[in-house]
């Protein structure tokens, strides 16, 4: 049960990282488009089995494409430091 809570905190703190991190990088256009390319991956995802049309092509599968890196960019991170830490534990 430790792992789960373990996981969550490390989980929810990059999920708050990103998320600070891309506000306040919004007040910078310079800065924020080279943040925005690390979340490429999932937009083109979004943007490729979303059969968007029209004008929602340009905006939606950005801002969707975004939310949905910064959940699975957290949740990456979270697994890989609850992995570490156990193998750290075990050893």
């Amino acid at each position: 049960m430790k792992r789960i809570g373990y996981f969550l905190v490390y989980a929810g703190l990059a999920l708050a990282v990103q998320v600070v991190v891309l506000f306040t990088l919004g007040r910078w256009d310079a800065f924020l488009d080279k943040y925005l390319f690390l979340y490429y991956p999932t937009m083109w995802i979004v943007e490729r089995y979303g059969h968007f049309s029209g004008e929602s092509r340009l905006i939606e599968p950005i801002l969707i494409g975004v939310l949905l890196g910064v959940f699975l960019y957290s949740l990456i991170f979270a697994l890989i430091l609850s992995f570490t830490r156990k193998i750290k534990q075990d050893s």
